[in-house]
């Protein structure tokens, strides 16, 4: 590790923090209009992210990967009706899985209209509104995430381009096949991508260091995960990969880029 990385790595927090400082200004400048308003008691305020940061975890910075620094983000609700006074400043146990998908059935749930047929997620207001222990009736035993890194293989749209070209050019990965899937449980972790071994953590130890895929003793463990990641991806089929509307992102140079028709693997 040279001494530029660790710089990098040892700046970024503040710069992060400086961004949540801003945060924090502007919600109390919103949650104080909604109290001189007299909207604060039917006013539904759900906090959350589209992704975490690295912060030199796994010696990265960014969003990039699979690892849970970069996909475990807040979801913090205030409801401000009367039934939810029981779980109010409560914690949903670990134990419990919640994805992005449940934003959206939670605010139709909360304004009493019925979820649409597409959507994939569940409304978490019942876990708001606890009589007695009601979350066992929360049946979620993984949760999924897909990466799609066409762009990052794009001039400009990476801040590892070599990485990633060196990627596509040993392993021959198209345009369309630039993608990643993750399955998780409570215990272990599936990454399932296009033209390479699958990686599989166990994560009691915490640090997704350690690949078992190629384990004898795991491969009963690897074949359960991938039937259920298998099963997942049929139900929602149609997601990462296949998604051909969205072909444009933005990129590190702040320019658009259209991901669609590469010729080849190289930048």
């Amino acid at each position: 590790m040279d001494n530029t990385y660790i710089n990098t790595a040892l700046t970024r927090p503040t710069v992060s923090f400086g961004r949540v400082s801003e945060l924090d200004h502007h919600l109390g400048r919103v949650f104080q209009t909604l109290h001189e308003t007299n909207q604060w008691e039917n006013t539904l305020i759900i906090v959350t992210a589209d992704h975490g940061e690295q912060l030199g975890d796994h010696y990265l910075i960014g969003k990039l990967g699979f690892y849970d620094q970069s996909y475990h983000i807040p979801f913090i609700v205030r409801d401000p009706r009367k039934i939810s006074d029981s779980t109010r400043g409560s914690t949903i146990p670990a134990s419990i899985f919640t994805e992005a998908v449940d934003v959206a059935p939670t605010i139709l749930d909360a304004c009493n209209i019925a979820k649409p047929a597409q959507f994939q997620g569940n409304s978490i207001i019942p876990l708001l509104a606890l009589n007695g222990n009601k979350y066992a009736t929360w049946n979620r035993p993984a949760v999924h995430w897909e990466v799609d890194w066409r762009w990052w293989t794009m001039p400009g749209s990476s801040a590892y381009p070599q990485l990633f070209e060196n990627l596509c050019n040993k392993y021959d990965i198209g345009p369309d096949e630039r993608s990643i899937l993750i399955h998780r449980t409570h215990r272990w972790k599936l990454i399932v991508f296009n033209k390479m071994d699958p990686l599989l953590f166990d994560l009691t130890d915490g640090k997704e260091n350690r690949n078992l895929s190629k384990s004898v003793q795991h491969r009963d463990v690897l074949a359960s995960l991938m039937m259920d990641c298998l099963h997942w991806k049929m139900k929602y089929s149609g997601n990462v990969g296949n998604n051909k509307n969205e072909i444009y992102r933005i990129g590190y140079d702040n320019l658009l880029k259209k991901m669609g028709g590469i010729g080849n693997a190289k930048l």
